[in-house]
C-alpha cells in the first residue's frame, strides 16, 4: 500500500508506537552523548561529545524509524486484506449455507444439534431455534433409532457414505430423504461430530414407487392380456411376444424368436399385408384393425383381427413394427350365428328389436315390430326405446329407466307393458327381455314384443266376470284352492273347508304339504314348480288328507295367476272322485273275475288231470316194491305239485293279489301257458288256434302281467267268434328293435263309432254298457292298454266289420332290459349250516310237520313240532330256538298274534312264515308284526332250507 503524505505514514497505533520507540532512541542516543553513560555507569573515561557523529545518529534513526513505520504499515495493510476478504467469504458462504436448496445438518459428538440451514428446519416443518441443540433421534421412529447407530459408529470409524433415510416430521408425517454424511474431527484426528447433506426425496420415492407399481400392471397386462402383442424388426421377425401370442399359435416364445409373421401367414395374405404396411404403417405411423389368418404350429389355419404400430429410432427412422392381434374364430362364429339369427328374426311373426345397453338407443328392428308400431323400415332405429313406452302415471321415459335398471341388476326383463303406436293409439305387449354381446353394438338388449291387446281385453273382460263367478266358485260342488309361491293357502271355498274340515284360522297355517298324503309330496312339489313357471296342468290326480286323516282321492286342473308379468298363486279346482275310484276298482277287479271266470273250465281240467296224475302215482307207490319204481312214482307226485302251483300262480295277476315283479323272461311263456288254461274253452266254441311262434329275446317284464294282456287279447277273440266259431292266428316274432305279438281272428270286427274309443274306460260292446248278453265291463283293453303303455309299447288296431279284428301288440327290447348285464344271472348257492340249529315248527297241517320235520333233522337239526299256536307259544317261551317256522292259519290263534307274542318275548327271534295264502295285505301284516321270511306253499324243501341258511348267515 503506498501512503500519500507523511500523516497517513505515521497515523494509526502502529505509527505512534515506532515514533515513541525513535523519540527513545533519539533521547537515548543525546543521553549517551551528553552524558556519556559509560563514563557514568561504569566508570571510564570520559569520551568528547562529536557533534557530526551524533547528528548522523540522529538522522539515522529517524530514517531507521520510517523505514519500521512503512513496513509495519505494510504489514497491517496486508492483515486488513486478509480479514476483508474472510469476511467477504463469509458473509458469501453464509448466504450459500442459507438459501441452499439441500438441508445441512451439523451434529456434536454426543449426536445434539449444533447446526441446521432454514432448508433443513423446513424439509421436517420445525424453525431453526426449534431444531437447535436436540438430539438427533428426536426426529426419528425406533426403526430409524436403530439404523442411525449403525451409521454414527461408521462415522466414528472415519467413514464417509450416502444412504437414504426416512425422518419423522414435526406432524408426525415421513419424509424420505437422501444423506451425504462425513465426519468432523478436530486438529488431532479426534471425532467431535458430523455433518450431513439432506435432500428431500419424497416425490422421487413416490415417483419410482408408482413407477414400479405401473411397470408392474403393464407387465402383468401385456403378460395375461388374451390379446397377442408382439414386436419385431421392419424385416418382420419377432424379437418379443407375449404368452398369449405363443399360445395362440401353439410355438414356445424361443420358437417364434427364429420366425417371421410371413412365415406364420398363409400367402394368399402376403401381398394385402404388404400394402398395408405401405400404405397406412410407413406413412403415418399405424395401421387400421385389418382381418387376416395366421398357421399354428400343428398346421391348422385360424382368423385373427390385427393392428400394427410402427417404431422409430432416435433420428425418426423406422426400425421395426409391434401388434395387437386377436384371435376371432369363436367371433367369426357368432358374427355366422348371429347373421343365421338375424335371418330368423327378420322372419319371425313376434316383433324384435336391439337396444344398445349404454345409450337405450334402438339399434335393429325386425320387419314385424315395425308392422306393430305402425313404423317404416327404419323408422324405429337411432330413436331412445322410451319411444316404445305409453305414457300412464309414469312418463315413457321413467318406464324405461325403470325397466333398464332392472335389466342391469337381474340380465332380463318379462312382462306386460302398455305401448304406443306411431299414430299415438295405446296398445298391450307381452315383452321378454335378455342381455347380448353384440359384435358390432357391443352389450345389447334383445326384445321380443307380442302384440296381446286382445287378450288383455279379454282378461280384462274376465276380471270384470270374476265378480259374477266368485258366487258360483263359493257354491261350487268341486274343491277350488288358490296356493302363493310358497305353498301357503290364498283362497279355499266352502266345498274345499267342508271335505277337509279345516278352519279359517287353521287353513292360514296350512302350506300345501299338509294336505298331501306322504307319497304324493314329490310328484305334487315337481307339478307346482311348474306352475309356478306359469305352466298350465291338466288331468292332476292325487289325494288329499283331511284333518281328520282320512284320504281323499281327487283330479282337476292347476293353472298360474300372473299379475304384472310376475306368479301370483296357483288356481286348482279338483273334484272329489274318492267314491268313484272305489267303484272303478270294484269294476277292475270286476273284469277281472270275468275274466278268471272263462278260465273255470280249463282249469278245472288241468287241475282233475294233475289230481288224476297224484292219486294213480300215490296208489301205485302204496302196492309197489320195487324201490327204483316208488322213487319214480314220488317223482311224478312232485311233478304234478308243481304243475298244480304254476296254475294256481299263473291266476294271481287276476286276483291282483301279487305285487309286480319284474325278472328276465321270454313273454312267450306267459302267452304259451294262458293259451294252455283256455284252450279246451276255445275248441269248446269251435275256435281253431294257429300258433307262428319264432324266437325272440328276453326282457325284464313281470310274466303276471303279460298272462293278463293276453287272456284280454283271446277272451275278446273268443266273443268276437261266437256262435259260429272261426280260427284265431296268434303270431310272436321279433320285429326291428320290438317284439310284435299279432291276434288275429276272423270275428264278426268293430263297429266304427267306437273302433277310436276302444282303449277307453267303459267303451264295450258286451255286458250291459254293449247291450250283449255276452259278460264285459269295457275295461279288458283299458287295462290291457295302460300295461303295455308301462312297457314304453304301443298296441294298434285294425277291424272291419263282418271280417275280422287284428290287434297287434308291439314291446320295444332296448327299453326293457334290466340294468345289469343280460349274461350276469345272479345264482345264489346255499351255505351249509355247520352247527346243529334248534327249529320250532308250528303247522295245523300234519303231513306238513312231519314232512318238514324229516327233512331238516336229515340235515343235521333238531325239530320241535305243534299243531296248535299256544302249544307252540309255550314251547317258545320255554325253549331257546334258533328258527321258528309258523303257518298264519292256526285254529286255536291268529298266527299274526303268535307272531307278535314271541317277538315280544324274544325280539331277536327269527321266524319264518309258511303260508299258502296269496292275499297280498296278509302277507304284508306278517312282516310288520315281525316276520323274518313269508314263503308261499307249495315251495321247494332246498328253497326253505336256503332261505333258513340266509337268515341264520345274516
Amino acid at each position: 500500500m503506498r501512503y500519500k503524505n507523511w500523516k497517513q505514514l505515521i497515523g494509526g497505533r502502529l505509527g505512534l508506537i515506532v515514533i515513541g520507540a525513535l523519540i527513545i532512541f533519539i533521547i537515548i542516543s543525546v543521553l549517551h552523548e551528553i552524558l556519556d553513560l559509560p563514563h557514568l555507569l561504569l566508570g571510564a573515561p570520559r569520551t568528547p561529545i562529536n557533534l557530526a557523529e551524533f547528528i548522523i545518529d540522529l538522522i539515522a534513526a529517524f530514517f531507521i524509524g520510517l523505514i519500521a513505520i512503512s513496513l509495519i504499515r505494510r504489514a497491517e495493510s496486508k492483515q486488513k486484506k486478509v480479514e476483508m476478504a474472510l469476511r467477504e467469504s463469509e458473509k458469501k458462504y453464509r448466504q450459500l449455507i442459507e438459501n441452499a436448496q439441500e438441508g445441512i445438518w451439523a451434529i456434536d459428538k454426543d449426536t445434539y444439534t449444533t447446526f441446521v440451514n432454514p432448508r433443513m428446519a423446513e424439509i421436517l416443518r420445525y424453525t431453526v431455534d426449534e431444531m437447535q441443540g436436540k438430539h438427533l433421534f428426536s426426529f426419528m421412529d425406533e426403526q430409524g433409532i436403530k439404523i442411525c447407530k449403525r451409521n454414527l459408529e461408521r462415522r466414528k470409524q472415519g467413514i464417509k457414505e450416502q444412504h437414504d433415510f426416512e425422518f419423522v416430521r414435526k406432524d408426525g408425517t415421513r419424509v424420505y430423504t437422501s444423506l451425504e454424511t462425513s465426519p468432523i474431527t478436530d486438529d488431532d484426528g479426534n471425532y467431535i461430530g458430523a455433518l450431513a447433506f439432506v435432500t428431500d426425496i419424497t416425490e422421487r420415492k413416490k415417483a419410482e414407487e408408482e413407477l414400479r407399481e405401473s411397470e408392474k400392471k403393464y407387465r402383468t397386462l401385456y403378460e395375461t392380456i388374451r390379446d397377442g402383442i408382439a414386436g419385431g424388426p421392419m424385416d418382420g421377425g419377432i424379437f418379443e411376444c407375449n404368452q398369449a401370442f405363443a399360445e395362440m399359435l401353439g410355438y414356445s416364445k424361443d420358437e417364434l424368436k427364429n420366425l417371421t409373421y410371413q412365415q406364420l401367414t398363409p400367402k394368399r395374405w402376403h401381398q394385402m399385408e404388404a400394402k398395408i404396411v405401405k400404405e397406412q404403417i410407413l406413412k403415418r405411423g399405424y395401421s387400421d384393425e385389418y382381418k387376416k389368418e395366421y398357421i399354428r404350429k400343428d398346421g391348422t389355419v385360424f382368423p385373427v383381427s390385427a393392428r400394427v404400430w410402427l417404431i422409430r429410432d432416435e433420428d425418426g427412422k423406422p426400425e421395426g413394427m409391434w401388434g395387437v392381434v386377436r384371435d376371432i374364430t369363436e367371433r367369426k362364429r357368432a358374427e355366422e350365428a348371429l347373421r343365421f339369427q338375424s335371418e330368423i328374426a327378420a322372419n319371425m311373426s313376434e316383433g324384435v328389436y336391439l337396444i344398445r345397453a349404454s345409450d337405450g338407443v334402438i339399434v335393429y328392428t325386425n320387419p314385424k315390430f315395425e308392422e306393430i308400431f305402425g313404423y317404416g323400415p327404419g323408422g324405429m332405429i337411432g330413436k331412445h326405446v322410451s319411444i316404445v313406452n305409453a305414457p300412464t302415471e309414469k312418463s315413457p321415459e321413467e318406464t324405461a329407466k325403470e325397466i333398464m335398471e332392472f335389466i342391469n341388476k337381474h340380465g332380463f326383463w318379462r312382462g306386460e307393458i302398455n305401448n304406443i303406436k306411431k299414430d299415438g293409439t295405446p296398445f298391450w305387449c307381452y315383452a321378454s327381455v335378455s342381455m347380448f354381446d353384440h359384435p358390432e353394438h357391443g352389450r345389447v338388449w334383445v326384445v321380443v314384443h307380442t302384440d296381446i291387446t286382445e287378450r288383455k281385453r279379454a282378461e280384462e273382460e274376465l276380471r270384470e266376470s270374476e265378480e259374477r263367478y266368485r258366487d258360483l266358485f263359493e257354491n261350487a260342488n268341486d274343491l277350488i284352492q288358490s296356493v302363493d309361491a310358497n305353498g301357503k293357502f290364498v283362497y279355499v271355498n266352502r266345498k274345499w273347508k267342508q271335505v277337509m274340515g279345516y278352519s279359517d284360522e287353521e287353513i292360514k297355517k296350512l302350506n300345501l304339504t299338509d294336505i298331501l298324503r306322504i307319497d304324493q309330496v314329490p310328484h305334487c312339489m315337481d307339478l307346482f314348480k311348474k306352475v309356478v313357471s306359469s305352466e298350465t296342468l291338466d288331468n292332476v290326480d292325487t289325494v288329499f288328507i283331511t284333518k281328520e286323516g282320512k284320504e281323499i282321492f281327487v283330479s282337476g286342473s292347476v293353472n298360474p295367476k300372473i299379475k304384472d308379468g310376475k306368479f301370483v298363486a296357483t288356481r286348482g279346482i279338483f273334484r272329489n272322485v274318492t267314491e268313484r275310484r272305489k267303484l272303478q276298482q270294484q269294476l277292475i277287479q270286476s273284469e277281472k273275475l270275468v275274466a278268471v271266470g272263462t278260465l273255470a273250465y280249463g282249469i278245472a281240467h288241468e287241475f282233475n288231470n294233475i289230481l288224476a296224475g297224484i292219486l294213480a302215482n300215490a296208489e301205485l307207490g302204496l302196492f309197489i316194491r320195487d324201490s327204483k319204481q316208488k322213487k319214480k312214482c314220488f317223482e311224478s307226485i312232485v311233478e304234478c305239485s308243481y304243475r298244480a302251483s304254476s296254475i294256481t300262480s299263473n291266476l294271481l295277476p287276476f286276483t291282483q293279489q301279487k305285487d309286480v315283479k319284474k325278472e328276465l323272461n321270454d313273454i312267450t311263456e306267459p302267452l304259451k301257458s294262458v293259451l294252455s288254461l283256455v284252450h279246451r274253452e276255445l275248441e269248446k266254441a269251435n275256435i281253431k288256434i294257429v300258433e307262428k311262434f319264432k324266437p325272440i329275446p328276453k326282457i325284464f317284464c313281470d310274466q303276471g302281467q303279460f298272462s293278463e294282456v293276453f287272456l284280454n287279447m283271446l277272451t275278446n277273440a273268443r266273443d268276437a267268434m261266437r256262435p259260429k266259431g272261426g280260427t284265431l292266428t296268434v303270431k310272436v316274432e321279433p320285429y326291428k328293435d320290438d317284439i310284435r305279438i299279432v291276434f288275429k281272428d276272423t270275428g264278426c270286427g268293430i263297429p266304427e263309432n267306437i273302433k277310436g274309443k276302444i282303449f277307453d274306460p267303459f267303451v264295450t260292446t258286451k255286458g250291459p254298457l254293449g247291450g250283449s248278453d255276452i259278460p264285459g265291463t269295457g275295461l279288458g283293453l283299458f287295462l290291457t292298454h295302460g300295461i303295455i303303455d308301462s312297457y314304453k309299447g304301443k298296441i294298434e288296431v285294425e277291424s272291419r266289420e263282418g271280417v275280422g279284428t287284428k290287434f297287434t301288440i308291439l314291446i320295444p327290447v332296448s327299453k326293457n332290459l334290466p340294468r345289469k348285464s343280460l349274461l350276469e344271472t345272479e345264482i345264489k348257492s346255499t351255505k351249509e349250516i355247520k352247527r346243529k340249529l334248534n327249529i320250532l315248527l308250528v303247522d295245523d297241517e300234519r303231513p306238513i310237520c312231519i314232512t318238514l320235520k324229516k327233512f331238516l333233522e336229515s340235515k343235521g337239526h333238531k325239530v320241535t313240532t305243534s299243531l296248535r299256536a299256544k302249544e307252540g307259544l309255550g314251547l317258545f317261551k320255554k325253549n331257546k330256538f334258533d328258527i321258528v317256522l309258523s303257518d298264519i292259519t292256526i285254529p286255536d290263534m291268529d298266527g299274526i298274534e303268535l307272531i307278535k307274542k314271541m317277538k315280544k318275548e324274544d325280539e331277536k327271534s327269527k321266524i319264518i312264515v309258511l303260508t299258502g295264502h296269496i292275499a297280498r295285505e296278509l302277507q304284508k301284516k306278517a312282516k310288520e308284526a315281525g316276520a323274518n321270511e313269508v314263503l308261499i306253499k307249495p315251495f321247494k324243501n332246498q328253497t326253505l332250507y336256503q332261505t333258513i341258511s340266509e337268515l341264520v348267515f345274516k
